[in-house]
């Protein structure tokens, strides 16, 4: 039982440092504009320990705007637009 509540506290952990909630605050509340590609990335990275640290990652970042760019300024790195 402790194993199973290790892997989880480390999954959740892993996500929430990898996603652009924590790398972007800035970027947070944003309802549009491009994807900011490598929180993007790094967040679909996650998928790889397993799937919930990625989905974990992906629901935060979509759900508080913080993947978004908003349409400029103050974003570094890599921008996917979606048409």
């Amino acid at each position: 039982m402790q194993l199973v509540a290790a892997a989880t506290a480390l999954s959740l952990s892993t996500a929430a440092a990898g996603c652009a909630y924590v790398i972007h605050p800035e970027q947070r509340g944003n309802t549009g504009g491009d994807l900011d590609g490598v929180p993007l990335v790094v967040d679909l990275l996650l998928l790889l320990p397993g799937l919930l640290p990625g989905i974990i990652a992906l629901v935060v970042d979509f759900g508080t705007g913080a993947i978004h760019t908003g349409g400029g300024g103050g974003h570094h790195g890599a921008v996917i637009v979606v048409h």
